[in-house]
C-alpha cells in the first residue's frame, strides 16, 4: 500500500507479474509489463510516486505509480531478487539477492540506477522482507540465517550484527521512533533494542511460518503474515507487559507511543473521559467536542468538561466559543486546566499581552501543582503566539534549573522544528540548519503523560520528532546547494564552497553530486589537496558515477601528479562506457581518450624530428639520442604527461605544436676544430659527454652543454660527437643536411677561444673562427647566434639573446665579409650571386678534419 493510502500494488507469479489497483474505487488500473518471472518484492516510495519491483528473473525496477512508465532499470543481479527498499527520502534503492549459498544487498540511485554499494550479505532465496532503512537512511539492517546485520549505508561497513532465533528465512521491521526492531524468522518473532543489540522478552513461537510483519504507524500494534494464511493482529504494550517485568515494563514507555501507554486517569491536570480521551489522541476533534458536551451535563465534571471544551474549541478556531467555555469553567470551579484555556482561547484574538495576563492568574490562585511544568506550558503559549525566540529562552532556562530534563528538551526540540519550518519557508536556512542540527544533536527525545497533555492542549506531535528532525535538515540540503550553484554563477567561488559545505554538513543520503560540485570550485581557486579530498570521498560515495574520477583528475593534475590524473581520468572513461545511463553516454562522447590524444601527439613529434638532426646531446644526462631515444624520453617528462593529461575534451593542435618544439628545440655549437676532438665513439664509450676525460677539448664539448642547460635547453648538437663518422652515408646525408639543422636550430653558439671579452671591440673579426670556411655557412644558416669568448662569456658582455641584433656585432661581421648587413642578420640563399658566394668562399681557410665533419 502507498502511504498516502491510495494505490495498492501486487507483485504476482504469474503474468502480468505486477498489478496497480486504486484503493479507493478497488479497481485495477494497471498491468506492469517488465519481469519474465515471479515478482518476489514490491514496495512504494515515501511521497508514493513511484514503486520498486523485485523479481526471479533477477532484475528489479523502479515504476511511475501513476503512468506505470519505467523509470528506472533493469537493475541487474547475480540471483533472484528477494527484496527492495526504498530509502526513506526515496532516492536510493536496496535490493537483496540470494542463493542457497550465497547473497548480495546492493543500493542504487533511485534516480539514475547508478550502483553505489555491493554489501556481501547471505539471504535465503525463499520469500521475505528482509531489509529495513533506518529513518534518515544513513544505516541498513538485514535479516536472515539466524543473524541480524547492521550497516552503514555511506561505506557498507558492518556496524553491529547479533544472534537471533529462528532460521533462514526472515523478515524485520524498524519502530517508527527507531527505538527497537521486530525480526520474524521462521516460527519466531522477537524484539531488539536497537542501542543496546538486546533482546526485549522472550520470543514468541508461531505454529507456522512468519512470511511478513508489519508495525502500525504509532508503533503500538504489530501485524503478523503467516504461511497458514492467518494474519494475527498484536497489541505491543499486552506482548511487552506479558512477557517482561515491571521494571522493564517502565523501562520500555520509551519505546511505544505515550497515548497508548498512558490511561486519562495518568494524566497530569486533565481529568477525560476514555471515550473523548481515544478521540482526542486519534485528531477526531469534532467528535470529542460532542462527548464533552454530553459530559458537561455532569455537576461533578462540569467545569473541567468546560475548560476542555474549550480547549478543543480552540484547536478548532472557534475562539469566541472557547473563550465563553473557559470563563464558565473558571465561574464553576477555579483549576488550573480552566486558567490555562482561559489563556489558550485568547491566542485566536491577537491580543497576546491579555493571553499571558490570563495565564498568570494561575500562580496568583494558590493552586496546588508543579509550577515548572506550567511555566514549561506557558513557554508553549509564547511560542503560540510568535514570541517563539522568547519561548525557547525560556525552555533553555528551564533546562538548566530541573533535574529530570527530558521533558523539557523534548518540547524544546518540537519548537526548533516548527521555528526551523518557518525559516525555511522563509528563505532562512543558515538559521534553520543551526538551530535543527542543535536540536537533532539532543536525541532521544521522552514520550509520557505530560507530553501526552501539550500534545492534546496544542496539537503538538512529539511521536515521530526523532525522525521529523532530520527529515527537515534534509529539506534544506537543496536549497544550499541552489545556492551554491548561484554563487558559482556570479562567481563567487568563496560563497558557493559555504553553502556546499552547509549542505554536505546535514549528511545528505548520497553527498556524492555535492561533492563534485565543491571540488570543482575548489579547483577553480587552486585548492588542489582540498578539491582531491572532495573527490576521493565523492568517489567513496558513488564509485558508479563518472563525476568523482573527473574531478579526481583534475585535483591530481593541478597537482602535478600527471600519472595519477591520468589513471583518473582512464577509470572515468571506464565507468562511463560500462554505465546504463544514455545521458552518461551522451556527455562522455566531448571526452577524448589518452590513446587519441598521445597519437596526436606522437605524429607532431615526428613531424618536428623529420628536420631535425639525426643525433643530439641529452644535456641533462649527457647522452647521446637518436629521435627514438628523443621521443621516449619526452614521453618520461612532466612536459608530455602535463600535455597528455590536458587534452581530455580538446585536442589543442597549436598547444601541442607549441609544448613539443619547445622541449625539442636544440643549440648547435659553431667553433674551430682543433686536433682531436670528441667523437661519437669517445662519447659512446665514455656513457656521456660529463663522463669523458678531462681534457682541454672534452671540456669545451662539457661547457657548450653546460652552457646550453642554462640557458634552458634540453638538446644540443656538435658536428664533433654527433655525427657517426664510421658510417658513410651518415656522414654524406649529415654533411648535406648540415645548413638546415643550423637554420632549423633555436639558437646557435660560437665559441671564439682566441678571444677575450675584455678586447676592445674588433676582436672577433681577428679571430680564427672569421676564417674557417664551415663557420661562414653557420654564421648565415643561424638565426639566433650568440658569441661566446674563450671564458665561454659573451662577446663585449652582450647578454642579448641574439646577437644578431647587436648593431655593434653585426657591423663588426658585415665589415669583415664586405656585405650589407641584411645579409648576416637575415640570410637568404637566393640573396647571393654565385660571384658574391665564391668571393666569400675564397676568403676562408678549409682543413681536412673540417672537410671530413
Amino acid at each position: 500500500m502507498s502511504p498516502d493510502c491510495r494505490w495498492l500494488v501486487l507483485g504476482l507469479q504469474k503474468p502480468p507479474y505486477v498489478t496497480v489497483w486504486d484503493a479507493r474505487t478497488q479497481q485495477k488500473v494497471l498491468d506492469i509489463d517488465g519481469h519474465a518471472d515471479s515478482t518476489t518484492s514490491v514496495d512504494v516510495s515515501s511521497d508514493s510516486t513511484k514503486f520498486a519491483t523485485g523479481s526471479m528473473d533477477k532484475m528489479a525496477y523502479i515504476w511511475s505509480t501513476t503512468t506505470g512508465g519505467r523509470l528506472v532499470g533493469p537493475l541487474q543481479h547475480e540471483h533472484r531478487v528477494t527484496a527492495v527498499r526504498f530509502s526513506p527520502t526515496g532516492d536510493r534503492i536496496a535490493t537483496a539477492a540470494a542463493t542457497s549459498a550465497s547473497g548480495s544487498i546492493r543500493i542504487f540511485n533511485g534516480e539514475n540506477g547508478h550502483q553505489l554499494l555491493l554489501i556481501p550479505c547471505r539471504f535465503t532465496s525463499l520469500l521475505s522482507s528482509p531489509l529495513a532503512w533506518s529513518a534518515d537512511g544513513r544505516q541498513l539492517f538485514a535479516a536472515s540465517y539466524n543473524e541480524a546485520n547492521h550497516f552503514d549505508t555511506s561505506s557498507g561497513s558492518l556496524l553491529n550484527n547479533w544472534s537471533v532465533p529462528g532460521g533462514a528465512r526472515a523478515s524485520i521491521v524498524l519502530s517508527r521512533k527507531q527505538r527497537f526492531v521486530v525480526i520474524a524468522a521462521h516460527q519466531f518473532l522477537s524484539f531488539w533494542d536497537i542501542a543496546t543489540k538486546k533482546q526485549i522478552g522472550t520470543a514468541i513461537n508461531h505454529t507456522s511460518d512468519v512470511w511478513s510483519i508489519a508495525l502500525s504507524p504509532s508503533d503500538d500494534c504489530i501485524a503478523t503474515g503467516e504461511a497458514n494464511g492467518k494474519v494475527t493482529l498484536r497489541s505491543l504494550p499486552d506482548i511487552f507487559r506479558a512477557r517482561i517485568s515491571h521494571q522493564i515494563s517502565q523501562i520500555l514507555r520509551r519505546y511505544v507511543c505515550p497515548r497508548i501507554i498512558s490511561h486519562p486517569s495518568q494524566l497530569p491536570l486533565m481529568d477525560i473521559d476514555d471515550a473523548a480521551f481515544k478521540s482526542w489522541t486519534q485528531g477526531d476533534l469534532t467528535r470529542v467536542e460532542e462527548l464533552l458536551t454530553e459530559v458537561i451535563a455532569d455537576p461533578v465534571l462540569h467545569a473541567h468538561a468546560l475548560a476542555q471544551r474549550a480547549l478543543v474549541r480552540s484547536r478548532l478556531k472557534q475562539t469566541d466559543m472557547a473563550m465563553v467555555d473557559a470563563k464558565k469553567s473558571i465561574e464553576a470551579q477555579r483549576s488550573v486546566i480552566g486558567y490555562i484555556a482561559n489563556a489558550v482561547s485568547r491566542i485566536g484574538n491577537g491580543d497576546h499581552e491579555s493571553v499571558i495576563r490570563a495565564f498568570d492568574l494561575v500562580f496568583t490562585d494558590g493552586l496546588a501543582t508543579d509550577n515548572n511544568f506550567l511555566l514549561l506550558i506557558k513557554a508553549v503559549i509564547l511560542f503560540e503566539c510568535g514570541k517563539h525566540h522568547d519561548a525557547i529562552s525560556r525552555v533553555d532556562d528551564l533546562i538548566d534549573i530541573v533535574d529530570d530534563k527530558s521533558l523539557y528538551i523534548t518540547v524544546r526540540a518540537q519548537m526548533s522544528l516548527l521555528l526551523g519550518g518557518m525559516l525555511v519557508s522563509n528563505g532562512d536556512y543558515d538559521r534553520a540548519m543551526e538551530l535543527l542540527v542543535r536540536t537533532r544533536d539532543a536525541i532521544p527525545f521522552q514520550s509520557g503523560p505530560r507530553l501526552v497533555v501539550i500534545s492534546l492542549i496544542f496539537g503538538w506531535d512529539f511521536e515521530k520528532l526523532d525522525v521529523a528532525i532530520p527529515l527537515q535538515l534534509q529539506g534544506c540540503i537543496k536549497p544550499f546547494e541552489d545556492h551554491g550553484d548561484a554563487a558559482v554563477q556570479s562567481k563567487n567561488p568563496n560563497e558557493a564552497i559555504l553553502q556546499y559545505s552547509s549542505a554536505l554538513s546535514l549528511n545528505p543520503p548520497n553527498p556524492s553530486g555535492l561533492l563534485v560540485k565543491r571540488s570543482k570550485v575548489r579547483a577553480m581557486l587552486e585548492m588542489w589537496e582540498e578539491a582531491l579530498k572532495d573527490a576521493d570521498e565523492a568517489i567513496e560515495a558513488d564509485s558508479q558515477s563518472p563525476w568523482g574520477y573527473e574531478r579526481r583528475h583534475a585535483a591530481l593534475h593541478g597537482l602535478q601528479r600527471y600519472n595519477e590524473a591520468m589513471d583518473a581520468f582512464a577509470l572515468m572513461l571506464s565507468v562511463i562506457d560500462k554505465s546504463v545511463d544514455p545521458e552518461i553516454h551522451q556527455l562522455g562522447k566531448k571526452y577524448v581518450s589518452l590513446s587519441r590524444s598521445e597519437a596526436t601527439i606522437d605524429k607532431v613529434v615526428h613531424g618536428v624530428s623529420k628536420i631535425f638532426p639525426f643525433v643530439l646531446i641529452d644535456v641533462k644526462s649527457g647522452l647521446l639520442c637518436d629521435g627514438q631515444k628523443r621521443a621516449h624520453t619526452f614521453k618520461s617528462e612532466a612536459q608530455f604527461k602535463e600535455l597528455l593529461s590536458s587534452m581530455t575534451e580538446k585536442l589543442d593542435d597549436e598547444r601541442i605544436q607549441r609544448v613539443v618544439v619547445k622541449y625539442f628545440r636544440y643549440v648547435t655549437l659553431s667553433h674551430v676544430w682543433r686536433g682531436k676532438e670528441p667523437s661519437f665513439l669517445d662519447v659512446n664509450l665514455a656513457g656521456s659527454v660529463w663522463e669523458l676525460d678531462s681534457l682541454p677539448l672534452n671540456e669545451k664539448l662539457r661547457q657548450f652543454c653546460e652552457v646550453a642547460r642554462t640557458e634552458g635547453y634540453r638538446w644540443a648538437w656538435s658536428d664533433t660527437c654527433c655525427i657517426d663518422k664510421t658510417i658513410s652515408t651518415v656522414l654524406n646525408q649529415s654533411l648535406t643536411m648540415m645548413y638546415k639543422w643550423y637554420e632549423a636550430a633555436a639558437s646557435t653558439f660560437v665559441y671564439l677561444e682566441d678571444v677575450d671579452s675584455l678586447l676592445a671591440l674588433g676582436s672577433l673579426t681577428d679571430s680564427r673562427w672569421m676564417t674557417r670556411a664551415w663557420t661562414a655557412q653557420e654564421l648565415l644558416a643561424a638565426k639566433v647566434i650568440r658569441f661566446y669568448d674563450r671564458n665561454w662569456e659573451p662577446y663585449l658582455g652582450d647578454a642579448r639573446f641574439n646577437h644578431k641584433e647587436s648593431p655593434e656585432i653585426v657591423r663588426e661581421l658585415a665589415d669583415k665579409f664586405e656585405v650589407a648587413s641584411k645579409i648576416i642578420t637575415d640570410f637568404h640563399p637566393d640573396d647571393m650571386s654565385v660571384r658574391e658566394k665564391l668571393r666569400l668562399a675564397s676568403a676562408r681557410n678549409v682543413t681536412i678534419q673540417e672537410d671530413v665533419a
